[in-house]
């Protein structure tokens, strides 16, 4: 898994819930517990309102649903780009 020296220098992470051999909620739950400062913005094809409050219980900081706009996607991403 990554470490937290590995995660330096990114302004955040955007996670998939659903990949291969990756359960998306465990991914944000481990990037909360190794770098709790590191946004992460959870994205999936499959929504749901259970699956929404899982993914911002473990520590996402948004929840897009696919197809999403790439204006919503920008304006989440501004909030934690350095100037």
């Amino acid at each position: 898994m990554l470490s937290h020296a590995t995660l330096k220098g990114f302004c955040c992470v955007l996670a998939d819930l659903q990949m291969p051999g990756v359960n998306g909620i465990e991914l944000i739950q481990t990037l909360a517990g190794r770098c709790p400062t590191l946004p992460v913005v959870a994205m999936t094809a499959y929504p749901s309102e259970a699956i929404r409050q899982r993914a911002l219980a473990a520590g996402a900081v948004a929840y897009l649903t696919k197809p999403f706009d790439a204006t919503l996607l920008e304006t989440h991403l501004s909030r934690f780009s350095s100037p």
